[in-house]
């Protein structure tokens, strides 16, 4: 769960809140209890239901038995479809020998400080009793997005949409997502996190880089009214709404995220792009085969040139797991792309073949190597 938001969605009659929202299919919370007394049972009684309290009600009544001085988790969940609202609020109680209380009353239940849900009735309030633990969430609808391209923890993928504005997330278990928008220039990638609602938030005809540390990701449809602008501060260009072959302006060309070697799934990062267009194959980046709710890169040939070189770079390779921002493009000549020996030729970064090495930078099969 992150440390996000909902507010067009979190109301109260003319009251919103700002109830902090969970990319997981439920609503889990998680309440501790202390016993500062003598070894007892724990009677409690967990009520789920929406704030407007005109949903479904589900009811979860349990005993635990809590050792002097032991603490004890208690973790539940409930779904949208359970209560009948994607805002769902849930109350714990103990039962005192003669009814359920809220554990502020129970004498022997302590590190419990229930808020009125309401904050006091006050607009925007937050809707939490403890830091982090929270008495209602919002579960906004998403659709999963696979980003299995991997090196190491980290995955990636490029993502558009080209119908609304999108908010990323991930579910419990992973850590928060990063978007970053790409530039290239002499021959150089740089990647910048994307701040501010940019953080995390995609506007309708935009294109985002992702890296995530899990298998993907999650899709929230804002709509369109949201006061987001595509950024112009990247080279990413995004996908149409619908698949065709696209043909790159003159002096420019195309990169596309994908592995060097998809059989041993190595090399991934943005690699010049490969395209066949009524039966010819084009491999100099001058088409791309687009496909929806991607990105691609759409540079200018002598943006993705380095210095003392006369091609544009080959690819640029995300080099380890913990990847640098700045990202030297990859020069490899023409006659190292095939035959026999080609994992064995080493190269300099202006593209010449060498056998003795020094201090430095080289490019072996495709990959940068350090010299010390």
């Amino acid at each position: 769960m992150t440390d996000r938001f909902e507010t067009k969605n979190a109301n109260y009659g003319a009251y919103h809140f700002k109830a902090p929202k969970t990319y997981d299919d439920t609503a889990t919370f998680t309440y501790t209890l202390k016993n500062v007394g003598e070894t007892a049972n724990c009677n409690y009684k967990l009520t789920f239901c929406n704030v407007y309290g005109d949903g479904n009600i589900k009811t979860v009544k349990e005993t635990v038995n809590i050792a002097t001085g032991e603490t004890k988790e208690i973790t539940v969940s409930a779904s949208p479809s359970e209560i009948n609202d994607r805002f769902i609020s849930c109350e714990l109680k103990i039962h005192d020998g003669s009814s359920y209380v809220d554990p502020m009353f129970a004498e022997t239940i302590e590190n419990f400080v229930l808020d009125n849900l309401y904050d006091g009735g006050e607009k925007n309030g937050r809707v939490t009793f403890v830091p982090k633990s929270y008495r209602a969430l919002y579960v906004p609808e998403t659709t999963p997005l696979a980003t299995n391209q991997g090196i190491g923890s980290n995955y990636w993928a490029t993502f558009s949409n080209q119908s609304a504005d999108t908010e990323i997330g991930v579910p419990s278990g992973q850590s928060d997502v990063t978007l970053y928008n790409v530039k290239v220039k002499n021959g150089q990638m740089t990647l910048t996190p994307r701040e501010g609602d940019y953080a995390f938030k995609v506007a309708k005809g935009d294109a985002v880089l992702i890296k995530a540390d899990g298998g993907n990701v999650r899709l929230e449809n804002l709509g369109t009214e949201n006061s987001l602008s595509v950024q112009n501060n990247t080279d990413l260009v995004a996908t149409p709404a619908e698949a065709h072959s696209i043909k790159a302006a003159e002096g420019n060309i195309f990169y596309r995220l994908t592995y060097g070697n998809m059989t041993n799934k190595t090399n991934l990062g943005f690699h010049i792009a490969v395209a066949t267009v009524s039966g010819t194959q084009y491999t100099d980046g001058s088409w791309i085969n687009a496909t929806p709710g991607k990105g691609y890169l759409n540079i200018a040939k002598s943006d993705a040139t380095p210095s003392a070189i006369s091609s544009p770079s080959k690819a640029f390779i995300f080099d380890d797991d913990d990847i640098s921002t700045a990202i030297e493009g990859v020069f490899v000549p023409e006659s190292s792309q095939s035959g026999e020996n080609t994992n064995e030729l080493i190269n300099n970064l202006q593209g010449q073949q060498v056998k003795t090495l020094g201090k430095g930078l080289y490019i072996k099969n495709n990959k940068k190597i350090i010299v010390k």
